[in-house]
């Protein structure tokens, strides 16, 4: 039976429902509970030391504080700015008018789809392959998932995910990325931020 990774102080397996932080000292991973790190606090810590590394490396290292921010103009008919989130201001944001995707998209088909082409349009606006025939690729069928990711790949292949919340990036076992993504329950939006797999039959 393969043995399962530990992490912490604590040496036990990974936990999704668990907030951890990495070492940048010994790149080992560690429960904010057990070394004294709240979840809330993390994103301001520039280079985290857990306890070993700080008696080598000397404390964790926290990010610079910008200057405040300017306040926002303020409107002298209105007399006040509008907080974003406010009732007020989506009541404005209804009130503009977007384009469609129609205007916005660019829809070549999948011949179209030339290195050529996407010189010419440089990126500038996102493009939507409507007709996959003539891109020269075999694409999994719709009902591909993320347990069949997990499937090819493997359950202990370590990826990059970003917890979108927090703004900090994370690395996991794809098996507990597919576990929290296709569990019913979700207290943190995380998202993977690159895995790419061929060749995999």
């Amino acid at each position: 039976m393969a043995s399962v990774p530990v992490y912490c102080l604590c040496r036990l397996p990974y936990d999704v429902t668990r907030f951890m932080i990495e070492c940048d000292g010994c790149q080992d991973w560690f429960h904010g509970s057990c070394v004294g790190v709240e979840e809330e606090a993390a994103a301001e810590i520039d280079l985290y030391h857990c306890p070993q590394c700080a008696v080598l490396r000397g404390p964790s290292v926290m990010k610079r504080r910008r200057a405040p921010p300017k306040p926002a103009p303020v409107d002298v008919d209105a007399g006040r700015p509008v907080r974003t989130g406010s009732a007020q201001f989506v009541r404005e944001l209804r009130g503009r008018t977007f384009p469609s995707a129609d205007e916005v998209l660019l829809k070549p088909s999948g011949a179209q789809l030339t290195v050529e082409y996407l010189e010419e349009k440089t990126f500038s606006v996102p493009i939507l392959v409507a007709r996959k025939e003539g891109l020269g690729m075999t694409l999994p069928p719709p009902t591909f998932s993320a347990r069949d990711v997990e499937h090819y790949v493997g359950a202990e292949k370590e990826i990059e995910v970003m917890d979108v919340g927090r703004q900090v990036p994370l690395k996991m076992k794809l098996g507990d990325f597919v576990t929290y993504f296709c569990g019913t329950r979700r207290d943190r939006v995380l998202n993977v931020t690159g895995l790419e797999f061929s060749d995999t039959r």
